[in-house]
């Protein structure tokens, strides 16, 4: 047996193992609001970590399942199989480290060992199958498909909820009407957002916009003739009272609540 080989092997998958914690879903949703807001909600993240493509991008919930699992595992004193039956483990690492300093091969540390082995190689897998999503994922964003409303709503049920207007039917009309017309000003450029602008910019809120039913055979819809997108109009009573509780899409990193809070860069003649 080469002890001086299985201390090094044994160092450095400790230490990628030892690395290997996923976040909470708070510290996703903190994640995905710190991008939606351009950085007004601080993340969590360190882009310098190894493992930062992998928890910023999870290839589905079964991978985030399946490496929530793993984490536990690692930092707990049991081990998953394939068929899903949690084989119990001593304390592997103090096991091996044991073995190592004594240089006595024991059948407890060949189980140790192959504990080890085994969070290794399903931390492995999953590196290998979120390399896989994280290339669908830049894949949807080049064809423009991965463009994400949460922001946008929150926004608009905050707008609502100022003014009462969740479930009053007529005041929901009229204040979507108001917000309709602002983003059109925003996007032809008659106003402008004092909140975060560069982010908060013309493209922002023109994505509230889409051509109407009457204009959608035109190569070209009109700013004017452009409607609310049907993700913001048609969004339920329940959907915003969940909106409205995020932890961290608040009013204070979303745009202003009143239209006079958005400067008027030009006038009409």
């Amino acid at each position: 047996m080469d002890w001086t080989a299985a201390a090094s092997n044994f160092d450095l998958t400790l230490m990628l193992l030892d690395d290997f914690r996923v976040p909470s879903r708070s510290d996703f949703e903190r994640h995905e609001a710190h991008l939606l807001t351009g950085g007004l909600v601080p993340t969590r993240f360190k882009e310098k970590s190894p493992y930062f493509d992998m928890f910023c991008l999870p290839g589905g919930q079964d991978w985030l399942e399946r490496a929530h699992q793993l984490s536990t595992e690692i930092a707990g004193q049991r081990c998953g199989s394939d068929d899903g039956v949690d084989v119990p483990t001593t304390d592997w690492r103090n096991i091996i480290m044991l073995a190592i300093s004594n240089k006595c091969l024991t059948a407890d540390f060949l189980t140790a060992w192959s504990t080890m082995e085994i969070f290794y190689g399903r931390l492995i897998e999953l590196n290998a199958l979120n390399s896989a999503a994280y290339q669908r994922y830049r894949t949807n964003v080049a064809s423009g498909s991965a463009t994400n409303n949460l922001a946008r709503k929150c926004w608009f049920a905050n707008w609502l909820y100022k003014r009462d207007a969740i479930s009053n039917g007529a005041r929901r009309e009229h204040e979507t009407i108001e917000i309709h017309q602002l983003c059109l000003d925003i996007a032809v450029g008659n106003r402008s957002c004092p909140t975060n602008p560069e982010f908060y910019d013309k493209s922002w809120f023109r994505r509230f916009l889409s051509p109407s039913i009457r204009n959608q055979k035109k190569q070209r819809t009109p700013d004017n003739e452009l409607d609310l997108i049907d993700a913001v109009y048609s969004i339920s009573d329940r959907e915003i009272r969940d909106l409205l509780a995020h932890p961290f899409l608040g009013p204070e990193v979303l745009p202003p609540l009143d239209s006079s809070e958005f400067p008027q860069l030009s006038t009409e003649p």
